[in-house]
């Protein structure tokens, strides 16, 4: 008789539910079945009803075989379906006796976390976070979820994709449920911190870097870096050169080697600067951001040699950073000091051609569109080239109107076509 009802039970919670929940094992972990329509039971009074008879009878069943570990984590998943965390919390707990099914729970959670993300409905998202994290915490080492699960691996591209998408309360939390998934995963504490780094949230991201680095046994020269430039952030200078030498310790480190560069640089040693920097050209790019590093080593070593007067070296090394970063700000931000420096030997018909590729590099709205815009119309101005440089210097009169600098300009080009 208790056998009839338990196989009541699960009929009665319905196909949706357990294909639903299956298809998340194995192979498939990428395709969540019917994970819409169950994730929409919420919602569905009659769903609801049928969810509550569900429970009922699984609730019988364990009574008769307490024992059998699959019947909490069914009953686990019908409370969360209904919203009720808590208990769903302790009913998982049981199950996670079973680290194969502790597995599944856990990926279960995480894929109707992100179903929640999707939709926004936050307060849904924390609390299944919430359970995951006390759930994946509480029980043993789980050697089904590492970082080279191919599970973990798809958490980790779809939490990364939020944050390239600028959605940042969405990409923490979904970083979050991939360390839920993996606590001994350094590359989730490193992506989150990465993540609050881009928030400006420097104390939380240092946070993260260490845990990453406390797990790590393979990229922690990255580790190191990463902690470093949120150092740097905070201008803890001294914490910098710390992280930064502790990474190079570690392995080559473009990040590492370019901080401490800044450091000496922002310590007047410009001959120590421009050695670290220099080493962090050579440096492969092994970590997350080292492009971004390396353009940051050619960018400063062009300044370095254009204040002790080596135009030739400052203008190559700029031309090396440009070349990181092709098609992007940080393209023209580099061509704009070339044509700067051009301008400053005298080199116009250089000069020119090198702000006009600039500004059509730049961003819109991006605030050193004024400057390009200035530097452009100077230059036709020194080069006799005067309706060009009305029109360059109009074009920045739309960013500061009313502006001396370029009023006054204006009116001597104008006086001076008279």
């Amino acid at each position: 008789m208790k056998l009839s009802k338990l196989i009541v039970g699960i009929l009665a919670v319905g196909v949706l539910i357990v294909s639903g929940i299956r298809s998340i094992s194995g192979a498939g972990y990428r395709n969540f079945g019917n994970l819409n329509l169950l994730w929409a039971m919420r919602s569905n009074n009659n769903a609801q009803m049928k969810l509550e008879k569900g429970e009922r009878y699984l609730k019988q069943a364990i009574d008769a075989d307490p024992q059998r570990l699959s019947l909490y984590r069914s009953l686990g998943e019908i409370m969360i379906l209904k919203g009720e965390y808590t208990e769903a919390e302790t009913t998982f707990t049981v199950s996670s006796a079973d680290s194969k099914i502790a597995a599944l729970q856990l990926l279960w959670l995480y894929a109707m976390g992100m179903q929640d993300l999707s939709q926004k409905r936050f307060d849904d998202a924390y609390a299944i976070r919430d359970v995951m994290l006390r759930l994946s915490s509480s029980s043993p080492p789980n050697t089904e979820l590492t970082c080279a699960s191919r599970m973990v691996e798809y958490a980790l591209e779809q939490s990364w994709g939020f944050r390239n998408e600028e959605d940042h309360e969405a990409g923490d939390l979904a970083l979050q449920f991939a360390i839920a998934l993996a606590p001994e995963c350094p590359d989730a504490y490193y992506r989150l911190g990465l993540l609050r780094n881009t928030q400006e949230s420097y104390e939380e991201a240092i946070v993260a870097y260490q845990q990453g680095i406390a797990r790590d046994s393979k990229t922690v020269s990255c580790g190191y870096g990463y902690l470093a430039a949120s150092y740097m952030e905070l201008e803890k200078l001294d914490e910098v050169v710390r992280s930064a030498e502790s990474s190079l310790q570690y392995g080559d480190g473009p990040r590492a080697a370019m901080l401490l560069g800044r450091v000496n640089q922002m310590r007047g040693d410009l001959p120590r600067a421009r050695e670290y920097y220099l080493m962090a050209t050579r440096f492969s790019q092994k970590c997350d951001q080292d492009d971004w590093s390396q353009w940051m080593a050619y960018f400063y070593l062009g300044w370095i040699a254009f204040d002790q007067a080596e135009y030739d070296s400052a203008i190559s090394y700029m031309l090396q950073a440009s070349q990181l970063s092709p098609g992007t700000a940080g393209e023209a931000q580099a061509l704009k000091y070339v044509g700067d420096m051009y301008r400053q030997r005298g080199l116009l018909q250089e000069a020119i051609p090198t702000y006009q590729k600039a500004l059509s590099l730049a961003p819109p709205g991006w605030d050193w569109i004024l400057g390009i815009h200035l530097a452009l119309a100077d230059a036709y101005r020194d080069a006799g080239q005067v309706d060009l440089a009305i029109q360059e210097y109009n074009n920045a009169l739309q960013w500061v109107p009313n502006d001396p600098y370029i009023v006054g300009e204006l009116l001597k080009l104008q006086q001076d076509t008279k």
